[in-house]
C-alpha cells in the first residue's frame, strides 16, 4: 500500500494580544510547560500517536522498498558509488587486511570500515559480510554465499599462497545500461508500452547470461596454486584437469647417521653419566621399533642427569644448524636434548606423559668443533623419560630465520627424522572423490558384520555391553568442515532406547590419541547425518558405523557418505584420480633437480645431482696402507663428472658423513675425495672393516687361509666390506657388519651384491652439467566441481612384483606371516593390486591392520587367483625415514574458463590418439629381440650345429627366455654354466627341472639374482636342455 503524506499546519499566535484567562483576569498560563499564552492567529495540527505511527510506518515502507530494491536489482554486492570500490584485500604472512567499503546483504547496506583478520594455516577460505555486517572467514563457499562473499585466499604454514577476488561491484551506470537495453523512446519498438515489468527483468537475465558466457569464450590465463604435503583442500567452480607444473628436489643429510633411530645402544653405553642408566623400550617409540629410556640413577637430583650419546662429525664455525628430537616424558619433571660441546646448545623441555613432542634447537657455532649428543632427564630417583628420531641437520639462513615463526608440528614436517641422506623419492597426488570413503572392503570392519556389497554392511549384534564399529581412518585437515551421512535399516532390535545406530566422526592428534568426536543417533530406518569441523590439534579422523551398547538386533549400514562442507551430498562411489611418479629429486645449496612437463604430462627429469651406492658391484682397487686405516679407490661409474670439489657428501654403512678432504694426501680414516681422474678415494678404518694392521692389499691364499673357499684377492676383500661384511682375522671368515653371530666362509657369497650384510656407502654429487633422464609418471587428475581434498607426499612405490602366498582360504600379499609375500618395504597402504599389468578388483584391500608387513595387506579367493599370471601391486611406503625426504611443496596448473576446459581435453584428446597410433604402429612391426649369444664356462659348449645354440632373449613384457641344448662342461654342483648380464636377472633364486643325456635323465639348475646358471644336479654332460621356463626380468 502506497504511503499518503499528510499536512502538518504551524501553530501561529499574536504576541501583541495576551490570552486572558476568565478566572484570573491575568494572562493563562499553559499548565504543562509553564509558558504564557497568546491569541491563536492560526490553529496548528495536533502531535498525536496516531501521526507519528503514520511516520513511522512510511519510514519502514522505505526500508523495505530499498531492501527489494537492492535485493532484486543487485543481490548482495559491493556498491561502488564513486567509481572505486571498497573491500580491497591484501595480506602479510597469515594477516589479511581490506579497505573500508559500502555493502549490500539481502537488501541491508551497511558501511564498513578497514580492518584486519587471521587466516587459518594450510586452509583454503573465503571472506565474507555477514548478514549482521560483520566481516568473517569459513571454509564452506555455500556458508560464505549466503552473505557477500568478498575473497577467497589459499595459505601454507605461514603465508598466503593464492588469492581471488570474489567481489560483486556496481556503480552507478549499471542501471542506466540495463534501461538503456530495455526503455527506448515510444514507437521504437521496445518501448515500455511493448514489455511487461517481468518480460523487462527476463532481458536483464539474459543480458547477465550472455555477459557471463562471453566471459567464459576466453580461454583465460590457467590459475596457478601451490600444494603442501598432506591433505589439501582445491576450490573450482567446474570441472576441469589438473596439472602438475614443478616438483624441485631437496637432501635431508642427517648428520648422525643412524645411530639417531635410537634402536641401538651400541654407541651410548660407553658415553653414559653416572646419574643414568639407559635401555631399549619398545612400546614407547616416535619411529622404529624402540625407543632409549633414560631413568635416573640412585642419589641423583634435578638438573645433574646428563646421558652423552655418540661422537659426532664437527660442526662448523658461522654455519646454520638445527637440533631435533622426540621425546615422551616417562614420569620426571621434565625432559630435553642437548649438544653440551657446541656452545651449550640445548632444546626446550618436554614435559607430556602422554605422547611424544617436538623439541629442537637452532645454533650458529662459534668454532668449528665435535661434540656429543646428551639426552637430559631431570627428576628424582627412577624417574624417567623417552627419546627418540634424533636429527641434526645444516640448514640455509632463509630457514634458520624462518623459525622462529613456526610451530613444533611445522619443524617436524620440514625436517622430520631420516636415516643418512634422502632425496625426494617417487612423489604422488591423490585427488579423492566427493566420496572420501571407499568400500568396506578396505575398512576395519567388526568381526559382527557382513560385507554385502561395495557400500552395503550388515552388522548383527548378538550381546549387549560394549558398541560396535566399523571405522575406516583418513588424515583430516585443521579447520576443514567434514560431513558423513548413511542409510540405516534396523531389523529385530532389541534393547533401545532412543539410540540404536549412528554415523559418527572420530577426531585424534598425531600421536593416536582421542580428541573429539560428533555423532547422529537414530532410532528407526532412515538417514543418520552430522559434520564435523576439525580442531587445530587434529590430524586424522575416523568415519565410523556403529551399534549401541545396550542394543542386540541386525543393523544394515547402506551407502556411507563423507564429503568435504558442511552439507552431505548425494551418494556416490569412491571415484580417485592420481598422479604417481617414479624418481627420487635431490637438491642442496639453491640447486635442485626439477621434473619436466610436456604438453601438460610429466616427461623427465632435468637431474643436477647423481647419486650412487658403492657396493661390491663395483670395480675397486686396493691404493695405500697407514697405521689404523687404508685406502680404497672405483672409478665413477657414470663418466659424468662433479660440478666441483666440494659439492660431495658422502656416508659409510653406519650412516655417518664421511669428511670430503679436498687434499692431496690422506692424514686419518673416514675421509674421502673425488680426483680429476674420475676415481673416488675412501679411507677405511680397520676397526670397521677388521683388515689386519700388516694387510696391505696382499692376496689370502686359500693354502693358508684354509676356511675360505678359495683364494681371496685384494678386490675380493674390498668387495666384501662395501657389502657390508666385516673380516675376522682370528677366526678366518667374515660376518655381516650389522649381525656378528652370524658369518660366511665363502668368498663369492660375500663378494655378491645381493648379499649384502649392511648398508653400502653411498656418494652424491652435482654434475657439472645438468642432463634431462627420462621418469616414469603414471595416472591423470580432474578436479570435480567445488571441493576437492587432494594428498600429496612421497614414498610412492609403482607395481613392484608381487609373491602371492597361501593361507586359506586366501592367496595373500604382504601378509605379515608369510615372509615370502612381503614387499621391499613396509606398506603404509596398497593402492592397487595389478594382474598382468591390469588392475585386479577381485583381491580385497585390508589398511590399518596388525595382519600386514606394516599396515597394509591384500588377499583373494584361491577361487579368484591365477597361479600362471604375474601379479604385482602399488603401494604407498610406512617408514618414510628409510626411504625419503619431505616435499617442501609441489607447484601445479588448473583451467578456470570453460574455453580453456574444453580447449585442454580436445588438446589430451588428441594426445591420447597420437599415442594409441603410435603404439599400434610399434605393435604392427614388433619384433622379438635379438637372441643374445651366451658365453659357456668351465668347459660347456653348444652341442651340435643343427640344434639351437645356447643364448637369451628377453622380451617387450620383461620376461627371459633362455634356448639352446649344450655338451661337454663340468657337473660338479655349483658349476657356473653361464651368466646373465643386468638387466636380465631375477630378484630371487629360481631353480629349474631341464632334461640332460645320457642315459636320458632329469637335472636341476639354479638362476641365481648375480646372473650365474648355475649346475645344481647334473648326472650327465652327453648333452644338457638350456630350454628353460621364462622368468621376469627384475635386477
Amino acid at each position: 500500500m502506497a504511503y499518503e503524506k499528510q499536512t502538518w499546519i504551524p501553530h501561529i499566535v499574536d504576541p501583541n494580544k495576551p490570552l486572558i484567562d476568565p478566572k484570573t483576569g491575568k494572562q493563562a498560563i499553559d499548565p504543562n510547560t509553564g509558558r504564557v499564552l497568546w491569541q491563536p492567529v492560526q490553529e496548528g495540527t495536533r502531535f498525536t500517536p496516531g501521526r507519528m505511527n503514520h511516520m513511522e510506518e512510511g519510514i519502514e515502507q522505505a526500508h523495505i522498498l530499498i531492501e527489494q530494491l537492492a535485493k532484486e536489482w543487485g543481490g548482495n554486492f559491493v556498491a561502488s558509488p564513486n567509481g572505486a570500490a571498497g573491500f580491497q584485500f591484501s595480506h602479510d604472512g597469515l594477516t589479511v587486511s581490506w579497505t573500508a567499503g559500502i555493502a549490500y546483504v539481502n537488501g541491508r547496506r551497511f558501511e564498513v570500515p578497514a580492518g584486519s583478520m587471521e587466516l587459518n594455516p594450510t586452509q583454503g577460505q573465503y571472506i565474507y559480510l555477514d548478514t549482521d555486517g560483520t566481516m568473517k572467514k569459513t571454509t564452506s563457499q555455500a556458508t560464505a554465499e549466503a552473505g557477500l562473499l568478498l575473497w577467497y585466499f589459499a595459505t601454507d604454514a605461514s603465508q598466503v599462497i593464492t588469492s581471488t577476488d570474489k567481489r560483486k561491484i556496481i556503480t552507478p551506470d549499471t542501471y542506466a545500461k540495463k534501461e538503456e537495453v530495455v526503455m527506448k523512446e515510444p514507437g521504437k519498438g521496445l518501448s515500455t508500452n511493448d514489455y511487461s515489468d517481468t518480460e523487462k527483468g527476463k532481458v536483464a537475465s539474459h543480458e547477465t547470461r550472455l555477459q557471463k558466457i562471453e566471459e567464459e569464450m576466453g580461454e583465460g590465463t590457467p590459475f596457478q596454486t601451490t600444494v603442501l604435503p598432506g591433505m589439501n583442500i582445491i576450490t573450482v567452480p567446474r570441472s576441469t584437469p589438473f596439472n602438475v607444473l614443478n616438483i624441485k628436489g631437496r637432501t635431508l643429510i642427517n648428520l648422525l647417521g643412524r645411530d639417531g633411530n635410537c634402536e641401538s645402544l651400541t654407541n651410548l653405553s660407553s658415553h653414559l653419566n653416572v646419574n643414568v642408566t639407559a635401555t631399549l623400550d619398545s612400546t614407547n617409540k616416535s619411529i622404529g621399533s624402540k625407543s632409549i629410556k633414560v631413568t635416573l640413577n640412585a642419589g641423583a637430583t634435578s638438573g645433574n642427569t646428563v646421558g652423552a650419546f655418540f661422537n659426532l662429525p664437527s660442526t662448523t664455525a658461522n654455519d646454520y644448524y638445527i637440533f631435533i628430537g622426540e621425546i615422551k616424558n616417562g614420569n620426571a619433571t621434565q625432559a630435553r636434548i642437548g649438544l653440551p660441546n657446541v656452545g651449550n646448545v640445548y632444546s626446550m623441555f618436554a614435559t607430556d606423559t602422554t605422547k611424544f613432542t617436538t623439541v629442537y634447537k637452532k645454533f650458529i657455532p662459534q668454532t668449528s668443533s665435535s661434540t656429543y649428543v646428551a639426552l637430559m632427564v631431570e627428576g628424582a630417583e627412577g624417574q624417567y623419560a623417552y627419546f627418540d628420531a634424533l636429527r641434526l641437520y645444516k640448514i640455509s639462513e632463509a630457514e634458520y630465520n624462518a623459525i622462529d615463526n613456526m610451530t613444533p608440528e611445522q619443524i617436524a614436517q620440514r625436517w622430520p627424522y631420516v636415516d643418512d641422506i634422502k632425496g625426494v623419492r617417487n612423489p604422488y597426488i591423490i585427488r579423492y572423490g566427493k566420496n572420501i570413503l571407499p568400500p568396506f572392503t578396505e575398512w576395519t570392519l567388526h568381526a559382527n558384520t557382513k560385507v554385502q556389497s561395495s557400500y552395503e554392511l550388515k552388522h548383527t549384534k548378538t550381546t549387549t555391553g560394549t558398541y560396535e564399529a566399523s571405522i575406516f581412518r583418513l588424515p583430516a585437515v585443521a579447520g576443514q568442515t567434514y560431513t558423513i551421512a548413511g542409510d540405516i535399516e534396523l531389523s529385530g532390535i532389541v534393547g533401545s532406547s532412543g539410540q540404536t545406530a549412528t554415523v559418527e566422526i572420530y577426531g585424534f592428534d598425531k600421536n593416536g590419541n582421542y580428541v573429539s568426536l560428533v555423532d547422529n543417533w537414530i532410532n528407526e530406518n532412515g538417514q543418520s547425518k552430522v559434520s564435523y569441523t576439525v580442531p587445530s590439534n587434529v590430524t586424522h579422523i575416523e568415519g565410523r558405523l556403529t551399534v549401541n551398547a545396550n542394543v542386540t538386533g541386525t543393523v544394515t549400514f547402506k551407502n556411507p557418505m563423507l564429503n568435504i562442507g558442511d552439507t552431505p551430498l548425494p551418494f556416490e562411489p569412491q571415484n580417485n584420480d592420481y598422479i604417481f611418479i617414479d624418481g627420487t629429486f635431490h637438491g642442496m645449496n639453491g640447486v635442485s633437480d626439477e621434473i619436466v612437463v610436456r604438453d601438460g604430462k610429466v616427461s623427465g627429469k632435468l637431474k643436477r645431482f647423481e647419486e650412487i651406492a658403492l657396493d661390491g658391484s663395483l670395480s675397486w682397487e686396493f691404493f695405500m696402507d697407514s697405521a689404523g686405516w687404508k685406502v680404497v679407490r672405483t672409478k665413477i661409474p657414470t663418466g659424468r663428472w662433479p660440478y666441483n670439489i666440494y659439492t660431495h657428501v658422502m656416508t659409510k654403512y653406519d650412516g655417518k658423513v664421511l669428511v670430503n678432504k679436498n687434499a692431496d694426501t690422506f692424514t686419518a680414516a673416514d675421509l674421502f675425495d673425488l680426483y680429476v681422474n674420475d676415481y673416488v678415494y675412501i679411507s677405511i678404518a680397520d676397526t670397521d672393516s677388521g683388515w689386519p694392521e700388516a694387510w696391505a692389499g696382499a692376496t689370502l691364499a686359500k693354502a693358508t687361509y684354509t676356511t675360505l673357499t678359495r683364494d681371496a684377492t685384494a678386490v675380493d676383500m674390498i668387495k666384501a666390506y662395501f657389502n657390508g661384511w666385516k673380516w675376522d682375522e682370528a677366526n678366518k671368515r667374515w660376518f655381516p657388519i650389522n649381525n656378528p653371530a652370524s658369518y660366511s666362509s665363502d668368498v663369492d657369497y660375500v663378494t655378491n651384491p645381493s648379499n649384502a650384510g649392511a648398508y653400502p656407502y653411498r656418494l652424491l654429487y652435482q654434475l657439472a652439467t645438468p642432463v634431462e633422464v627420462p621418469v616414469t609418471s603414471e595416472g591423470e587428475i580432474s578436479l570435480h566441481e567445488g571441493d576437492n581434498l587432494l594428498e600429496v607426499g612421497t614414498g610412492v612405490v609403482r607395481r613392484e612384483h608381487a609373491n602371492p602366498g597361501l593361507s586359506l582360504p586366501r592367496y595373500w600379499i604382504n601378509a605379515n606371516g608369510l615372509q615370502s609375500t612381503w614387499f621391499k618395504n613396509r606398506a603404509e597402504k596398497i593402492l592397487a593390486v595389478y594382474k598382468n599389468e591390469i588392475i585386479d578388483k577381485s583381491w580385497t584391500i585390508w589398511t590399518n591392520t596388525i595382519t600386514g608387513y606394516g599396515l597394509s595387506e591384500a588377499g583373494v579367493l584361491t577361487t579368484d587367483y591365477d597361479p600362471t599370471a604375474a601379479y604385482s601391486a602399488s603401494y604407498i611406503v610406512l617408514d618414510k625415514y628409510l626411504y625419503t625426504a619431505p616435499l617442501l611443496d609441489l607447484q601445479c596448473e588448473y583451467k578456470t574458463k570453460l574455453a580453456g576446459v574444453v580447449s585442454e581435453l580436445a588438446q589430451d584428446q588428441a594426445d591420447t590418439k597420437t599415442d594409441v597410433d603410435m603404439i599400434k604402429a610399434q605393435y604392427a612391426r614388433k619384433q622379438q629381440g635379438p637372441w643374445v649369444p651366451a658365453v659357456l664356462l668351465n668347459g660347456w659348449v653348444n652341442y651340435k650345429e643343427s640344434f639351437a645354440t645356447a643364448g637369451y632373449m628377453k622380451d617387450e613384457f620383461g620376461f627371459v627366455h633362455i634356448k639352446g641344448t649344450i655338451k661337454s662342461g663340468v657337473t660338479t654342483a655349483g658349476t657356473v654354466i653361464t651368466t646373465l648380464p643386468k638387466g636380465c636377472r631375477p630378484k630371487e633364486k629360481r631353480e629349474i627341472v631341464t632334461a640332460c643325456f645320457s642315459p636320458a635323465s632329469v637335472a636341476l639348475l639354479s638362476i641365481y639374482p648375480t646372473g650365474d646358471i648355475v649346475a645344481d644336479i647334473v648326472p650327465y654332460n652327453t648333452w644338457l636342455s638350456l630350454e628353460l621356463k621364462p622368468f621376469l626380468a627384475e635386477q
